[in-house]
């Protein structure tokens, strides 16, 4: 565990972290390797745990209602990533996570990140995540606000046609009539 200790104080997250903090932070995580391809998280799986990685490289992604594997994004050494599990009590994963080499993580589990709320190391985990879940709000909220001008543009263009027609019929019927 120390040569992760050794690893973790090298990241710039972990910079203000005291180094007994961050070595009681990896004591109590449990670590696990993987190797490239490997499924990491299973989308709809309980969410119970986060992850840190601490090295390698993994692809986020999303199974469609058609069943099509979408890239949502790619998680790199010093990330966190699964945190809804820390939060959401009986939470579902949203997305599916792989291996896009061999590498270690990190799991968080909920309780210790609720009993070390003194530790350095949890502290700066606790700031990256809410500088990740702001930037994932605002990341939401402007692919809702593009939805939201489709959808009006969408609803705009049968309307123009429909009015056009009418206009159409109402030349014709006036021209008739004169």
């Amino acid at each position: 565990m120390l040569n992760v200790t050794n690893q973790l104080s090298s990241l710039p997250l972990f910079a203000e972290a005291t180094y007994a903090d961050l070595h009681s932070f990896v004591r109590s995580c449990m670590p696990k390797r993987f190797r490239k391809g490997e499924l990491l998280i299973s989308q709809g799986d309980n969410a119970e745990y986060a992850m840190f990685l601490v090295e390698g490289k993994l692809d986020v992604l999303l199974t469609s209602e058609k069943n099509q594997l979408h890239r949502l994004g790619q998680v790199h050494a010093g990330e966190l990533f699964g945190e809804q599990g820390l939060f959401v009590t009986k939470g579902r994963r949203s997305a599916q996570v792989i291996a896009n080499s061999d590498g270690m993580v990190l799991l968080l589990n909920r309780a210790f990140m609720h009993r070390e709320t003194q530790n350095t190391a949890v502290i700066a985990l606790e700031r990256m995540m809410i500088a990740v879940l702001a930037r994932r709000i605002r990341t939401a909220n402007l692919n809702l606000q593009i939805l939201q001008k489709k959808q009006q543009e969408s609803e705009i263009v049968p309307s123009i046609s429909k009015y056009t027609s009418l206009f159409q019929h109402l030349q014709s019927w006036i021209g008739k009539a004169s």
